[in-house]
């Protein structure tokens, strides 16, 4: 593949990303839960899945799957934990009470999944996001036969479907929301297997127009009460019509609206929004992880307005990302000033390859 090819693919996947953090902002904005909030959500957690399994690869052995885990997925548990760490003080602090409910917030933090509401609500995503990356990785590692990868994936799905929820089953929450990563293999998968047909018909105008036509069809059956399908994958809340059932609409309707969602991508990459769409993209998960404690702190000033909620939901941790990258920047360009604490000359170089790699 091309330089200029690769870039390219890259681009669009950032602005995809671009376009489902905006979705998850303004989903969590949103007063009115009707036809436009419910589609959201059909879609924008499922787009976060399938574009992580774009860029999984088979590991030869376990001893590479097990450095896998501890390279690429243990640095983002670390960061969960740190960044929900902070977050719980900064809640704390806002509305002090008894050091005991600073303590259960973080026990919430490990246990993770349904337990976590108000400013770490959306930390669910990251754990799920580990465990079906992880068990997606080993599928495609360890299984040879793709019949049979597809078999588990769509088998963990559908068991995934069989019940309410965990609370509701077990008469407790799971730890991390492993029930939901259930569900989220499959779209993990999916992921993998479809990146090269997608990048491959971005341009196809009769697949456009298919797509587009079901995303029409089915959004305007929901708005006309045709149909009523819901899909919330951090409370394990999935209905369906009896005009088709939950499980063919979870396992269809994510899948059509994230190839919707890579169409508009792909256009949007060719336009002069691109820079400002690859910026957001680039740092999705520093919008996901501060955007409801922005929240809560508007919020308190009741200042409650969508549209401030959104903006400032969005620009406070770009701003954010802007001057932490900056500041890093700057480490890297002086950081023979660290050597006399223990620091190597050279340890920018270092840092700077080890982005690179993540």
């Amino acid at each position: 593949m091309s330089n200029i090819a690769r870039q390219h693919r890259i681009q669009w996947v950032d602005v995809a990303k671009a376009l489902g953090i905006i979705a998850v902002v303004i989903g969590h904005a949103s007063a009115q839960h009707g036809t436009f909030y419910q589609v959201l959500y059909w879609w924008h957690m499922p787009l976060f899945f399938m574009i992580g399994g774009f860029f999984i690869r088979p590991q030869v052995g376990w001893r590479a799957y097990r450095h896998f885990i501890w390279r690429r997925l243990m640095p983002l548990y670390l960061q969960y934990l740190a960044v929900g760490a902070l977050i719980t003080l900064i809640d704390f602090g806002l509305q002090p009470g008894a050091w005991s409910v600073l303590w259960q917030g973080f026990e919430k933090l490990f246990y993770g999944g349904t337990l976590l509401n108000g400013s770490l609500s959306v930390f669910w995503y990251l754990t799920v996001y580990l465990l079906a990356v992880a068990a997606a990785v080993a599928l495609i590692s360890f299984v040879k036969w793709a019949w049979l990868r597809w078999g588990i994936a769509l088998t963990l799905f559908g068991l995934g479907l069989t019940y309410d929820n965990a609370q509701s089953l077990f008469g407790f929450t799971l730890p991390w929301d492993a029930d939901v990563a259930l569900g989220a293999i499959r779209y993990v998968y999916v992921g993998y297997q479809l990146f090269d047909w997608v990048k491959g018909h971005l341009n196809c105008w009769w697949l456009i127009g298919l797509i587009f036509s079901q995303v029409l069809f089915f959004t305007w059956a929901q708005a006309q009460h045709k149909m009523h399908f819901i899909l919330y994958m951090k409370s394990h809340q999935i209905a369906g019509p009896t005009l088709l059932s939950s499980t063919e609409l979870a396992l269809l309707l994510p899948v059509i609206f994230s190839i919707g969602i890579f169409v508009i991508a792909h256009w949007l990459a060719a336009t002069p929004l691109l820079p400002v769409l690859r910026f957001i993209g680039q740092h999705t998960l520093v919008v996901m992880y501060w955007h409801k404690l922005i929240f809560t702190i508007l919020k308190q000033f009741s200042w409650n307005a969508p549209v401030l909620l959104i903006g400032c939901g969005l620009l406070l941790p770009l701003l954010l990302a802007w001057c932490q990258q900056h500041v890093r920047q700057w480490w890297q360009r002086d950081a023979w000033l660290w050597w006399p604490f223990g620091q190597h000359r050279y340890a920018g170089k270092v840092v700077m390859k080890s982005v690179h790699e993540h």
